[in-house]
């Protein structure tokens, strides 16, 4: 799913994007002239590899997103800068996600979220 950002205002647009058997869910809304807030819910079921066994399981996921997309190459004040959101929202540069098409790929957000998730180390219940 791709929203297009001129479409964006300022009042949360609810979305729901699925891939396999994850789910995010949330809102996205306009924080500033190129820049978006998403905040949502990532949760479902992935399988990843036991760090100590290499067996694949089923992990359940239930975690909280909240990610800034700019539209264009975002170049910071000073580097390592907080962002400070209207809303009292205090957010890190390293959450700033460049979209150079002036589109939000909702689709493209969730893999690359699913993808760090199976990167990091997992363990088996009871192992």
């Amino acid at each position: 799913m791709r929203l297009e950002m001129k479409k964006i205002g300022t009042h949360a647009k609810p979305f729901t994007c699925h891939l396999d058997r994850m789910e995010l869910e949330g809102q996205v809304s306009r924080v500033g002239s190129k820049l978006y807030l998403v905040e949502g819910r990532l949760h479902g079921v992935l399988s990843v590899p036991c760090a100590l066994s290499g067996t694949i399981f089923d992990k359940p996921i239930s975690q909280d997103l909240r990610l800034l997309v700019f539209d264009g190459i975002y170049k910071p004040t000073k580097a390592q800068e907080p962002i400070y959101l209207e809303n009292g929202l205090c957010m890190e540069t390293m959450d700033v996600v460049e979209s150079l098409d002036g589109c939000i790929d909702l689709e493209a957000l969730l893999d690359s979220e699913v993808q760090s998730i199976q990167a990091d180390y997992h363990y088996l219940p009871n192992s």
